[in-house]
């Protein structure tokens, strides 16, 4: 027979078992015609029964295990729920290869799961994968990607048996419905958890926060303000320092507000356990602290969890996420060095800087901060070091002022930034100007290096008097008790009156914040979501008028506030006027 006359045959074949017959006798009797007259044609009839097995169960019944799955896959994607197990149903697990059966099991659970079948999918999973608490997991995982949400709960509610997969859907189902702030959707997945065992400590921790969240709807205090800040340790002047302050918001406020402090020592496993006292046992309503960056960071993931407003004074915080509850409650390093770059900039005309920092965590930490605002700035860097501070400091400071000197030969800047304390600022400029440096003092001399300083600068310490170096440098401040401004004026008096001694910038950051914090807490109602409540409150402020200046809080999670630009003029610090105004002053 030619092969024309085959591919005829094969045709008509095909043609007759897709249309005519859908028997499996009538197939046998066709196959066996065709293998008999056209044995070259078995090739081509391979389609057609693939068509036939889509389509008759008789052939599915003897079909290879592989080719079953692959038909039930397709249905699965289709969202054939139903026709999906049937097909996985024909077979017993012990018919299905060793190295198909993991597969198998997952994809007939998943369609069990999906047709709403919860106790015949768990069966189903069990065939294969073992019951320890990871394996339960991720059936809980499964269950809660697939069953439609409406449901979850009631198929839970419905099941036979319990399992410590339940656990896991109930967990995840208390924490949605508490994200949409459903109370009686959480009560539900609370009590149908209740009753189930498990023994992951990953499920268990979430139970532990969820009853947490339950119990602090009615048990927060609104009036209740958590204090978090270091009493003993190496850090304690600090922490009285916060204190001051908040003792002096509850006066000026008149505030019925009761402060519940914990000392953190400044330790950060310290603060963690204090954090926690502060809400089981003080049912607070919102915190301020810690100061310290590394008690922040350690108990900055706790307070976010269980959705306690808090102020951390700390300026080193990694940025907060949109919504945070955890919220910056002083300017960042970040905020500080735009603020001095932006005036460097626009009104001393300087394009290129260096940088010389300490070699401590302040140090790298600001000079990380100028570099990432530099670098989204028209300006560069030229040049950046770092300095330490030994017995041998006079050698170092000479020899790193020579450095200087010869890179500054090489590529010229127009600035030099330096965040370090002013006293020590003092030291390295001199060092730095016998090395040749030549240093703007005169606003009008932009051949020579303009100085810039941090907010560590607002000392007398900075004031060169005896030579003048430091004469016309500029820094950035929150605050400055030379501003003309009532509230400024009358938190500079009170605090002298009060603690005989004259406010910082750090005092003035955290009175700024503690108002804000105590005059939205005052106007919250008990019961509800008070920490939601509050955070609303602190971002619906809008501009506030402080005793440091104009500020707000914004949803990013941070404190935005007007920053002063100061200057040092002969033997005192004032704010630092525009170009033309400066040369005029100066020139008296």
């Amino acid at each position: 027979m030619s092969y024309l006359t085959m591919d005829v045959v094969a045709v008509a074949c095909r043609f007759f078992i897709t249309r005519a017959f859908s028997g499996t006798f009538a197939v046998g009797v066709l196959l066996f015609g065709v293998a008999r007259c056209v044995p070259n044609a078995a090739v081509h009839v391979v389609e057609p029964v693939s068509a036939v097995a889509r389509t008759s169960p008789q052939v599915e019944a003897v079909a290879p295990p592989d080719f079953v799955y692959a038909q039930a896959k397709n249905h699965t994607l289709r969202a054939e729920w139903d026709a999906a197990v049937t097909l996985l149903s024909s077979r017993s697990i012990a018919e299905v290869p060793a190295d198909l059966r993991r597969d198998w099991v997952y994809l007939h659970s998943s369609a069990l799961l999906s047709s709403e079948k919860p106790d015949a999918a768990f069966l189903t999973w069990q065939s294969v994968f073992s019951a320890n608490s990871e394996s339960q997991k991720k059936f809980g995982e499964l269950y809660y990607d697939l069953v439609d949400p409406a449901k979850r709960l009631v198929l839970l509610a419905e099941m036979k048996t319990t399992a410590p997969w339940m656990a896991t859907v109930a967990v995840r189902e208390a924490e949605r419905y508490w994200s949409v702030r459903d109370i009686d959707g959480m009560v539900r997945a609370v009590e149908i958890g209740a009753s189930i065992f498990t023994d992951d400590a990953e499920t268990m921790t979430a139970w532990s926060h969820i009853q947490t969240k339950l119990e602090r709807l009615t048990t927060t205090r609104p009036s209740a303000l958590g204090v978090l800040i270091p009493l003993s340790g190496a850090h304690q002047a600090v922490g009285q320092s916060v204190l001051r302050a908040l003792q002096m918001v509850k006066h000026d406020l008149r505030s019925g507000i009761s402060l519940h402090v914990e000392d953190t020592a400044g330790d950060p496993d310290v603060a963690r356990a204090a954090a926690e006292r502060l809400i089981v046992n003080d049912h607070v309503a919102a915190i301020i602290g810690p100061v310290g960056q590394r008690e922040s960071t350690a108990v900055a993931p706790f307070l976010e969890q269980n959705q306690v407003p808090t102020l951390v004074l700390t300026a080193g915080l990694p940025s907060a996420e949109p919504r945070s509850f955890v919220v910056q409650g002083r300017v960042t390093p970040s905020q500080e060095c735009f603020a001095v770059l932006q005036h460097a900039m626009v009104e001393l005309s300087c394009q290129s800087f260096a940088i010389l920092a300490q070699n401590n965590a302040y140090g790298h930490t600001m000079a990380a901060a100028f570099r990432d605002v530099v670098s989204n700035s028209p300006a560069s860097i030229v040049y950046e070091d770092f300095i330490e501070t030994n017995n041998k400091e006079t050698d170092e400071l000479r020899t790193i002022s020579q450095k200087i000197m010869a890179e500054y030969r090489k590529a010229p800047f127009s600035a030099l930034y330096l965040p370090i304390n002013g006293s020590m600022a003092k030291r390295v400029i001199s060092y730095l100007k016998a090395a040749g440096l030549r240093i703007r003092t005169n606003p009008k001399d932009f051949k020579s290096v303009q100085l810039i300083g941090s907010a560590a600068w607002l000392t007398t310490d900075v004031i060169d008097v005896a030579e003048g170096n430091t004469d016309n440098a500029v820094f950035p401040s929150a605050f400055f008790d030379g501003l003309s401004s009532a509230p400024t004026q009358s938190f500079v008096s009170s605090f002298r009156v009060r603690y005989s001694v004259a406010p910082t910038a750090f005092d003035a950051e955290v009175y700024d914040a503690a108002v804000a914090l105590v005059a939205v807490m005052e106007s919250i109602q008990p019961g509800g979501f008070v920490g939601d409540e509050i955070l609303d409150g602190l971002y619906a402020l809008g501009p506030v008028e402080g005793v440091g200046g104009r500020y707000r809080f914004e949803s990013t999670g941070h404190i935005v506030r007007d920053l002063h630009i100061l200057t040092v003029d002969a033997d005192y610090l004032r704010i630092r006027e525009k170009l033309t105004d400066e040369i005029r002053i100066r020139s008296r």
